[in-house]
């Protein structure tokens, strides 16, 4: 039950970190694991172009420097390196210690919906990740 629950959790949570990507305009895979993302920023070369931003490696650089956004180069993953693609993961956010733990899984058992459970009252952290990508995407059309 304890390893299904916790997969369950992490679906949802990849779901909703590539749904919240998607709806920003970037291309995201369908989350088939547990917690991994592969997020497309291609759709806006020319403004990362303009930025200095050439490959995955450089984005990663730039969304940490300029962001405060961790993620991991898709070129770390056999990605073409000339895409602008990152690997995601969702699955540290808001687990930081075993009362954070607790306290989503509380949360698990008392919500009947994804949304409920995605809240960013429940994890604020992964919704202040989302709101830092958001506001990248923002830069990007100034």
């Amino acid at each position: 039950d304890y390893i299904t629950t916790c997969t369950d959790i992490h679906g949802v949570r990849s779901r909703y970190l590539a749904q919240s990507l998607s709806e920003l305009g970037a291309h995201c895979s369908r989350p088939d694991g547990a917690f991994y993302v592969t997020a497309n920023f291609d759709a806006w070369h020319s403004e990362l172009k303009e930025r200095g931003v050439l490959n995955s490696l450089q984005l990663a650089n730039y969304l940490l420097e300029n962001h405060e956004i961790a993620t991991l180069p898709g070129s770390a993953f056999g990605v073409e390196d000339s895409e602008l693609s990152l690997r995601l993961s969702s699955s540290y956010m808001d687990f930081e210690s075993e009362t954070d733990s607790a306290r989503l899984l509380d949360a698990w058992n008392r919500h009947a919906t994804d949304e409920l459970f995605m809240a960013p009252e429940i994890h604020p952290n992964f919704n202040n990740a989302i709101a830092a990508f958001a506001t990248f995407v923002e830069d990007l059309s100034e």
